[in-house]
């Protein structure tokens, strides 16, 4: 998807509709530090987005407009096998996704409840991996 972006300003996924709840790798990693060891937490983001508003989330971020691509399944399946990923991988995200569609994830209160504060929002993450999702980098 990274590629895709930086060179077409375009975000291309089965399952529009399904939500996701994306956490920034920063809120995960402060969850390892002192104090948390052999604790255990429900991890998600502080949104539930559908894959059509994670894309503009991602834009909004970037502070660019990104267009949205519906693929069926085996669209998807194929550009993740073009991207590089093995067969069983490319599969098991698309099961993943699927599962999504039918039984949507919820926004949980651990990493907002450790943290003190809310998470970072896709938008926050887009805008820290800005050199990996423009051009100009």
């Amino acid at each position: 998807m990274g590629e895709s972006i930086r060179t077409e300003g375009v975000v291309r996924s089965a399952f529009p509709d399904a939500l996701g709840v994306p956490i920034h790798e920063a809120d995960i990693a402060a969850l390892v530090q002192d104090g948390h060891a052999g604790r255990a937490y429900s991890l998600s983001g502080p949104q539930a987005l559908s894959h059509r508003e994670q894309a503009a989330a991602i834009g909004e971020g970037l502070g660019r407009s990104l267009r949205f691509e519906a693929l069926t399944y085996g669209q998807a399946r194929a550009s993740y096998i073009t991207a590089g990923m093995p067969y069983d991988i490319a599969e098991y995200l698309l099961g993943y996704q699927a599962e999504y569609a039918e039984e949507p994830p919820t926004v949980l209160p651990d990493v907002e409840r450790v943290l003190g504060k809310p998470g970072r929002t896709l938008a926050q993450w887009a805008s820290d991996h800005r050199a990996d999702l423009t051009q100009d980098s």
